[in-house]
């Protein structure tokens, strides 16, 4: 059951790991853990600036809407960090960032009091305060030409993911073509899809069945509260901007079961021995016990900002 409320929208101006971890976790050889507290880190043109990484690289998730070899920004990569970031963009000459992202956490952990400033510079892709998040999406199953089953399924009984107490800047005259979120927690399920092949039977008792199905569902709780987004002046916004954005979602894949035959070839006293055929397809998704709530979240826009799609305070 989806909530959202007290939040706030003020048109107003706005006041002027290691190395070897990192090859580990680039080989899927394991999962970078979260940073619990980390300070300030700035992306600039300097030598000492922060660098840039890949989405591939980082794991993050596809909804995103980013390629896989999209280079941007994630405070503490690998494994993101839970509470304490400060991400400044500074730069002028330097490759413009394909994602800005303060605190994060792939596995739904609970985020807060993270922070992304854009002082200047372009960012070509989404800009988020905390992101907190727990995907599951399973492979199909081809059956095509097997024995006429095919089944994917998952359910997820304990999902969660928080968003609290994010803050998202960009100062005067910047531009930023993707989203931005103050806070955004999201919980999503995909089942793959399941195809189930033709299967014909020539006996004396002949029964044919070809069953796909593809099942996802979803208990969970999304929380993205009390975020806040500030637009200086002159910004100009081509995407959504979200003060906070909390989604549960599952999606079951498509199920396809070919047509199945059976064929007697004997009699039985002089009459047809039993012949069945059936070819069932089924695919649901069910997210009906989930709770997703974005309550007390801001949005502050400066004089003179160009926003080229919606403006929301929260949503869920």
């Amino acid at each position: 059951m989806p909530a959202s409320r007290v939040n706030h929208v003020h048109l107003a101006r706005r006041r002027p790991l290691a190395a070897a971890l990192a090859l580990l976790v680039a080989g899927g050889l394991i999962s970078a853990p979260a940073v619990v507290r980390a300070g300030d880190e700035t992306y600039d043109d300097s030598p000492s600036s922060v660098g840039l990484e890949t989405a591939s690289f980082l794991g993050l998730p596809a909804w995103l809407g980013l390629p896989d070899d999209a280079r941007g920004l994630l405070h503490g990569a690998p494994g993101g960090t839970l509470s304490g970031a400060n991400l400044t963009v500074d730069y002028v000459t330097a490759t413009t960032p394909a994602f800005v992202i303060g605190g994060y956490s792939a596995s739904g952990e609970a985020l807060s009091s993270n922070t992304v400033t854009i002082k200047q510079g372009k960012i070509d892709g989404p800009v988020i305060g905390g992101l907190s998040h727990r995907t599951e999406i399973t492979k199909g199953v081809d059956n095509s030409a097997g024995t006429g089953s095919a089944e994917t399924e998952f359910y997820l009984t304990d999902g969660q993911a928080a968003a609290v107490s994010h803050t998202v800047i960009v100062e005067k005259d910047n531009t930023v073509t993707g989203r931005i979120y103050g806070g955004a927690a999201l919980v999503h399920v995909q089942t793959g899809a399941a195809s189930a092949g033709p299967v014909e039977i020539e006996d004396a008792e002949a029964e044919a069945y070809a069953n796909a199905n593809s099942n996802a569902t979803v208990h969970a709780t999304a929380d993205a509260n009390q975020n806040k987004v500030e637009i200086g002046q002159g910004v100009t916004l081509n995407k959504n901007l979200y003060g906070g954005m909390a989604s549960i979602s599952a999606r079951a894949g498509d199920a396809t079961a070919a047509d199945t035959t059976s064929t007697s070839t004997s009699t039985t006293n002089g009459a047809g021995a039993a012949v069945e055929a059936e070819a069932d397809a089924d695919a649901d998704a069910d997210a009906d016990a989930a709770i997703a709530t974005a309550n007390q979240n801001a949005v502050e826009i400066g004089q003179g900002v160009t926003l080229n799609e919606n403006l929301y305070g929260g949503m869920a």
